[in-house]
């Protein structure tokens, strides 16, 4: 009888004295948040002529990402219709304010849609369009919308950054769709369309690359990747058929997610989850006190079979707060009232991109008065009630027993 009350009474004891531990912290936040990215630009971001737009590059990157992805091309949109919509379509610009990351793919128009205008869908309409063309005409007018996207351009980018100051923002130059394409009917005329669309979209393609380090956004250069890819046919443009469509297939389209693919980017936030507590409580009967975090990565691409990736932790306000951080454990330990930041910096060698998120947590000291405190001296006052009980039932058998012998 005696060693079963000692084990009760030890219990208890253990139960009272642990139950701080539990008591300081709030319970943990969890928030699986998704990478927000929005799409914007042309036909080409809408997947036009695709059979299938679950293999757009839109498409394909934001599955890559594991993102929430908002396509809000436009087919037919030029740099000018894109910065409208920035300025005053209240969809886009909420998108785009919600962004971690936004892809711009533009600038076709404003060149090609001069060239389609012509539309060449016969032997005779296509030297008639070939002859425009030479004659300067066409070229005069695109040789001012590329100036006019040279205008455009950087007022695209800094209103996307008003918008959402730490988006990752990328842009893919234009492709030339026509590449190797030469227009020969002897006798008549023989012109070079790959060479002659090169050295336009060039143009814009240097507006482009040129602002990317001042404009701070990275460029997926499409161009020459479709440059470099030799012979295999990536858009559905085709001579034989008079078929001038520039927009690229589906193996075009994957060679333009590839280009993003492989470019190194940081996210700032939303592409890890820095799962803990966001206040904590030191009771006023202890100096310090602890609180347990975890990292959960975000994307599909740390967390895809094989792939590993590593934590790097750093504290802010630990001269305010006395705090300390264990990496090994994710263990936080705080001793004075004030704020602590967590940044978590989540990173692998197989990968391009970066991933890193911070947490503030506000740390407060308990009162005697404080709910913490009444919490801890009602569950101390219901063990001991407990222990009381005990004490009673034991009490009034061992009396029973002594009565019987």
């Amino acid at each position: 009888m005696r060693k079963t009350l000692t084990r009760l009474l030890c219990a208890v004891l253990i139960l009272f004295i642990t139950l701080p531990a539990f008591l300081p912290c709030r319970a943990a936040e969890h928030s699986d948040q998704k990478i927000y990215y929005t799409a914007l630009g042309d036909s080409i971001a809408t997947g036009y002529r695709l059979s299938d737009v679950s293999k757009s590059y839109v498409s394909l990157f934001g599955k890559y990402l594991s993102a929430e992805t908002v396509n809000l091309g436009q087919n037919g949109l030029t740099s000018q219709g894109l910065l409208d919509k920035l300025n005053n379509d209240q969809t886009v610009i909420s998108s785009v304010k919600k962004s971690d990351i936004v892809t711009i793919s533009i600038g076709g128009n404003d060149m090609l849609s001069v060239f389609l205008s012509l539309k060449p869908d016969s032997l005779n309409s296509l030297i008639s369009a070939v002859k425009a063309i030479q004659s300067g005409n066409i070229q005069s007018k695109v040789s001012a919308q590329i100036a006019q996207f040279a205008q455009t351009w950087p007022k695209i980018i800094a209103r996307i950054k008003e918008l959402s100051p730490n988006a990752v923002i990328i842009a893919t130059t234009v492709i030339n769709p026509y590449r190797g394409m030469i227009i020969n009917v002897p006798l008549v005329i023989n012109f070079d369309l790959s060479s002659y669309v090169d050295k336009n979209v060039s143009q814009i393609n240097a507006v482009i690359t040129g602002d990317a380090e001042s404009g701070g956004y990275l460029v997926a250069d499409s161009f020459k990747a479709f440059r470099d890819s030799g012979g295999k046919t990536l858009t559905n443009a085709s001579l034989p058929r008079f078929d001038f469509d520039p927009h690229p297939n589906a193996d075009g389209h994957a060679l333009i997610f590839s280009t993003h693919k492989a470019l190194k980017f940081n996210f700032t936030h939303n592409a890890v989850s820095l799962q803990g507590p966001s206040a904590i409580t030191i009771p006023y009967y202890i100096p310090a006190t602890d609180a347990r975090y975890n990292v959960k990565p975000l994307l599909s691409s740390f967390t895809a079979s094989g792939v590993k990736y590593q934590a790097a932790y750093s504290v802010t306000g630990a001269d305010e707060t006395g705090a300390s951080f264990d990496a090994s454990t994710g263990v936080l330990n705080v001793k004075r009232p004030g704020k602590v930041t967590l940044t978590i910096t989540v990173s692998s060698p197989q990968l391009n991109f970066t991933a890193q998120t911070t947490k503030t947590i506000t740390v407060a000291k308990a009162s005697r008065e404080s709910p913490e405190t009444k919490l801890y001296i009602y569950a101390a006052c219901a063990a001991l009630a407990l222990v009381a009980i005990v004490i009673v039932i034991i009490s009034v058998r061992v009396i029973k027993r002594r009565k019987h012998v």
